[in-house]
């Protein structure tokens, strides 16, 4: 007996059925029809499949995001490329760049949103909150190197959550503050890439506010 699932294409068009090779209808997996890695290990096995598929189109080129969220910010920048070269890496920063030299990408742009920003600048590549946590002290003392107020340092020192940072310095107030950060996302992440693969980070502090450094 064949399993068959109506409108089943139509519905595959919502999975990420064809980011991993799966063409013209939805999977059938277990009772639910639904995988949840529980692991680090599990959801990095699920990223090198899909790094294998972008290799597949024939496109050397892939755009590392940690979801929707900042692929849908990102995306416009990148309207030549199909939607098997967007793949997300939730926290696994390190792991993910590793996976896509190894599968042959010849162009790597990771795009982050602030608050990991703040995070893979102090050099996490594992953003998870079980590994690190945001640290307003190193953010101040980047925003000190930038030679912002006195003021504005101590109230960035007092913080809980990176994005209370955006709400103290406006990206437009103090380019170079972002500047700095993003900076040393690059810096962190730089080691990992080969000489022969072109890397471009890309922060992102809004819906029209992007820093990039390459």
């Amino acid at each position: 007996m064949r399993a068959f699932v109506p409108e089943g294409e139509r519905l595959a068009a919502k999975t990420f059925n064809l980011r991993v090779g799966v063409v013209g209808g939805i999977s059938i997996i277990g009772t639910s029809g639904r995988v949840i890695p529980f692991s680090s290990e599990a959801f990095l096995a699920s990223i090198r499949p899909q790094l294998s598929v972008a290799m597949e189109t024939g496109f050397r080129e892939v755009v590392l995001t940690s979801g929707k969220r900042s692929e849908n910010l990102i995306r416009s920048d990148f309207s030549h490329l199909p939607d098997t070269a967007f793949v997300h890496f939730g926290n696994l920063i390190g792991d993910t760049i590793r996976l896509a030299v190894e599968e042959g990408a010849e162009k790597i742009t990771l795009a982050l949103m602030f608050a990991k920003s703040t995070k893979l600048a102090a050099g996490n590549l594992n953003t998870h909150s079980k590994h690190c946590h945001f640290d307003p002290v190193f953010v101040a003392d980047i925003a000190r190197d930038c030679g912002l107020a006195p003021g504005l340092i101590g109230e960035i020192e007092s913080v809980k959550m990176a994005n209370a940072v955006l709400d103290i310095i406006s990206p437009q107030v103090s380019a170079h503050f972002y500047q700095a950060i993003a900076t040393k996302c690059f810096e962190v992440c730089k080691p990992l890439i080969p000489e022969n693969v072109a890397f471009e980070f890309v922060m992102l502090t809004g819906k029209e506010s992007k820093t990039k450094i390459k």
